[in-house]
């Protein structure tokens, strides 16, 4: 898709009230995009890192995992359910393979990720 006019940088001012439901969610602009994410270049994994996160996952070794107590939740109902095996998942907007790999740990048949 070609934009010829770039999408605000601000939520429009009409439209401000319901994005932050009334005035009680609290918005952050940071600066740049990709100051907010720390990197300068576009970051990238390969196989092996991701199947080493992957293999720590099984072993329930979530030490320093991206959103901390999310993954501890997550791998609690994967575990309950009985893993992906048989099921495909997608995954929105993804910086770091992390929940690929959790893909990856509980056998999940296809994962697609859709980034932005």
């Amino acid at each position: 898709v070609t934009r010829s006019v770039p999408p605000p940088r601000r939520i429009p001012a009409a439209l401000l009230d319901r994005f932050t439901l009334g005035g009680r969610v609290l918005l952050h602009y940071p600066d740049s995009f990709r100051a907010e994410l720390g990197a300068e270049e576009p970051r990238t994994y390969n196989a092996s890192t991701i199947q080493a996160w992957a293999d720590r996952i099984r072993a329930h070794d979530l030490e320093g995992t991206y959103y901390g107590r999310t993954d501890h939740w997550l791998f609690t109902l994967l575990t309950a359910v009985g893993g992906l095996s048989g099921r495909s998942v997608v995954i929105l907007g993804s910086l770091t393979p992390r929940y690929e790999a959790f893909c990856l740990a509980f056998d999940a048949d296809r994962c697609t990720t859709l980034d932005y």
